[in-house]
């Protein structure tokens, strides 16, 4: 950390206006975070969950209060619409606050086992708190990437300690200044400004829990450091999201939403529309209106609420995407609409891309291959639904997919048939921002779940007590062990487990007689 400048400079990254200085945090106040949260963590952790959550209860009302305040610094620190930051922050996380005010309770309840030959014994499962959960999160969305997981990890008992995204600290700021404010305990929520080293040492100072959004190349190295010390981790990573549009499709309604779902927050999300699969029959049809719909879309600063798309958030991913399109170019693909970029300054002030459609793709073109996270999108004509499908497949990534068709039986085959952890059917995103929903990918988007009722057990841990029934003198598996016993039990095994009624009957008599005669 000692390496690291002693300030982030905050930017505007669609206009490069300076937002101020914002101080990184050093080792010793790191591991005083560490301590103070732990503290705070006991107490937090040993209330019931109807308490936690009257305490959490004013953090919705607060959102609400706050909501157009927190849209225009969303939208100030990221460079995308206010329209945006309201709806896809804003609004997302207070339906996951509400969900958890109504629902946390019963989720995080003791659940009790039937146990079938235990009868002597009666068990629950019941979910305690990790501790103190480090998060690292992004910067494509600040503030609900951060709050989101945040409050599902302080609904649980945890404390938070967050280091947001160099990119957007101040953002990140806002949430531990929102959660203060609402009347949560300082020391429960801390968040902690600073570069990747910062994130490197949260792993090493030894919180409980540790729950990473980023890319593939960095929840790699905090897979390995979690692993080396045995700390749960969960991952939400990358995507090279597909969509599948069949021939019976309503093409306006997927034309309308793939575009939404191709080019929203400038492509820059993790479940962007990226790969578009359309059935030769209309792909001629689809492609047209697609490149119609793009070509009107409205790019720049959020001066009056009248534009669509804005800035990529830095420089480094601005070079992700133009890279790409250079090498679909060059290697003869067509451009059919966007291709043109306008270079900034410094890393993060004034990087645009338009929005751009690419047809005539080869699978191993590095725009099919690799995650864009910016506002481009491949369109290619397939024969049929399983072309598509294992088209879609074909990638390293298994995020989110989207699937177009009026047949609901071949919607729900392909939908079994992709490896995602989430498809979309005759829809495109929207859906990933409901409080009820999990969220979380397979192969390289990671593992384990944020959101809904698995994302609120995630940052529990499940511990099974069981207690006696009877007070018994004895039970058959205690001391002394005796040939009878042997028999006894060897002769009841097919009774209990084996598949032939007719030979558990025989074998229960038997067993039986052996018990009685000695």
């Amino acid at each position: 950390m000692s390496d690291s400048p002693a300030v982030i400079q905050a930017t505007n990254p669609a206009t490069g206006a300076s937002m101020g200085e914002v101080p990184v945090v050093t080792q010793s106040q790191l591991a005083d975070a560490l301590r103070r949260g732990r503290e705070a963590q006991r107490d937090w952790g040993s209330r019931p969950v109807a308490q936690r959550v009257r305490v959490l209860r004013p953090v919705l009302d607060l959102l609400v209060q706050r909501r157009d305040d927190l849209a225009s610094l969303i939208s100030e620190e990221t460079g995308k619409p206010r329209f945006e930051a309201l709806m896809t922050e804003v609004m997302s996380t207070l339906e996951l606050c509400d969900y958890y005010l109504r629902h946390a309770e019963e989720i995080l309840a003791p659940q009790t086992i039937n146990h079938r030959l235990l009868k002597t014994t009666r068990s629950q499962l019941v979910r305690e708190p990790w501790g103190v959960v480090g998060l690292i999160t992004p910067w494509n969305y600040p503030f609900f990437l951060t709050a989101g997981i945040g409050i599902s990890a302080l609904f649980a008992g945890n404390a938070v300690i967050n280091k947001p995204s160099e990119f957007t600290p101040v953002v990140g700021l806002e949430v531990e200044r929102l959660l203060r404010d609402a009347g949560v305990p300082p020391a429960l929520y801390q968040c902690l400004p600073g570069y990747g080293d910062l994130g490197a040492a949260l792993v090493e100072i030894g919180c409980d829990k540790i729950s990473f959004t980023g890319s593939v190349s960095t929840g790699r190295k905090v897979g390995a450091a979690c692993g080396e010390r045995l700390i749960p981790v969960s991952l939400e990573l990358g995507g090279k999201d597909p969509a599948i549009v069949l021939a019976d499709a309503d093409i306006e309604r997927a034309v309308r939403s793939l575009t939404w779902g191709a080019f929203t927050n400038s492509g820059q999300v993790c479940a962007s529309i990226e790969r578009i699969y359309v059935q030769e029959e209309v792909a001629q049809t689809f492609t047209q209106r697609f490149v119609e719909e793009t070509r009107a879309l409205r790019q720049g600063p959020d001066i009056s609420h009248d534009v669509d798309l804005g800035s990529m958030v830095n420089r480094m991913q601005y070079e992700v995407v133009t890279r790409q399109i250079k090498d679909a170019r060059e290697r003869g693909a067509r451009i059919l609409v966007g291709g043109d970029s306008k270079e900034g300054t410094g890393d993060k002030a004034g990087y645009f891309v338009a929005p751009t459609v690419i047809g005539g793709i080869e699978a191993d073109y590095l725009v099919q291959r690799e995650e864009s996270f910016g506002p481009v999108v491949t369109i290619m004509a397939v024969a049929d639904a399983d072309e598509a499908i294992r088209r879609a497949n074909d990638s390293p990534y298994g995020l989110t997919a989207s699937v177009w068709t009026r047949d609901d039986r071949e919607a729900d085959r392909i939908a079994r048939a992709l490896h995602t952890g989430s498809v979309f059917i005759n829809d495109a995103l929207i859906p990933s921002g409901a409080g009820e929903a999990p969220w979380g990918g397979v192969k390289e988007s990671g593992f384990g779940k944020t959101r809904g009722p698995e994302g609120l057990l995630a940052m529990t841990r499940t511990k099974h007590v069981s207690r006696d029934r009877f007070n018994l003198r004895d039970a058959p598996v205690w001391f002394p062990y005796t040939p009878e016993k042997y028999r006894t039990f060897s002769d009841l095994i097919p009774v209990l487990f084996g598949s032939s009624a007719r030979r558990r009957v025989k074998a229960g008599v038997r067993g039986i007689k052996n018990f009685i005669t000695g």
